[in-house]
């Protein structure tokens, strides 16, 4: 099902085409919106008649439960109407469940990346995703193995798209891979990145677009060294080849294990503790944003140039 046909299944539910379009970027990649959000996608007034009278249908129909944040400074629109995620054969999804408040902060994170970038086209679920890059693959690279299947094979490349972080296709066939940044260290976000290097080797061009919250922005250059090392530098394989021959040698030494009995676990206050995400603050995006853009395909490489195109500063 294309995006026009989800729209034109949500309009048939009594809703005009624009609070159909912005009700299918919510149901396929938040669950949960803020009047904010719609006024800036339809270009009308925060807080003005037509705004409220759009989230007021949302509840009066039943199509999405109200929540007021703290101090009554917000109010949490939760779209969970089953018909409506029926409608545009995503009856399953997991944002018709209950959410709580952290998650429901860092899916409006998203989501405002999502409506700042309207000239995509998205994949969102992990069949898209793969439907996606079977196409951009040749028979010979699934069937790599003489042992394998092409289902297995493509299996295998399609393996980092359960995240639940969306794709954009711009119409030049650009792919811009998101993330969202929600912790100061970069251990997730590099792991990420090695994920979806089998990806970004396939597609002609793309993009890495990274979204801060605030408290993160700090750790800016720590994300961007991560890219630098992994797609930047790239180990040659006759090296990844030596390391892996020598760690395979090595035997653990007898006194390791019992140091590592030794030390028990850890204690809860040497745990690290994320305290709330506030509203998005700093975006990284096309045309106007941090973004880490590929080379040349036919360069070969793993990885991009890695500049920063610009900087721009969001505030909500």
């Amino acid at each position: 099902m294309t995006a026009h046909e989800r729209v034109r299944v949500i309009v048939e539910f009594g809703f005009t085409e624009r609070q159909a379009r912005f009700l299918e970027l919510v149901m396929r990649h938040a669950g949960v919106c803020v009047p904010r959000q719609y006024a800036r996608f339809a270009g009308i007034a925060h807080g003005g008649a037509k705004c409220n009278a759009f989230f007021d249908k949302l509840v009066r129909r039943g199509c999405a439960v109200r929540s007021d944040c703290l101090h009554n400074r917000a109010r949490l629109y939760h779209v969970h109407h089953k018909p409506l995620y029926q409608a545009i054969g995503e009856s399953e999804s997991r944002f018709r469940r209950p959410v709580p408040a952290r998650r429901a902060v860092e899916r409006l994170m998203l989501l405002d990346a999502v409506l700042a970038s309207p000239d995509l086209h998205w994949l969102t679920t992990e069949a898209e995703k793969v439907s996606y890059l079977a196409a951009l693959t040749p028979p010979e690279a699934v069937n790599d193995s003489p042992n394998s299947s092409a289902d297995a094979g493509l299996a295998r490349l399609a393996r980092p798209f359960s995240s639940a972080f969306p794709i954009g296709i711009a119409a030049s066939g650009q792919a811009v891979v998101f993330y969202l940044a929600t912790v100061p260290w970069t251990d997730e976000f590099r792991t990420f990145v090695q994920a979806h290097t089998e990806f970004l080797h396939r597609v002609g061009s793309w993009a890495l677009r990274l979204v801060f919250p605030r408290p993160l922005d700090r750790v800016y250059h720590a994300y961007q060294q991560v890219i630098h090392e992994e797609l930047e530098t790239p180990l040659h394989h006759a090296t990844i080849a030596e390391l892996k021959s020598g760690s395979s040698d090595r035997q653990p030494r007898p006194e390791h294990a019992s140091r590592r009995n030794q030390l028990g676990s850890l204690p809860r206050s040497a745990v690290p503790h994320d305290d709330s995400i506030p509203s998005i603050r700093r975006q990284h995006q096309s045309k106007g944003g941090n973004e880490t853009r590929s080379p040349d395909r036919r360069s070969r490489r793993a990885g991009p140039v890695g500049r920063v195109l610009r900087d721009e500063r969001r505030r909500s």
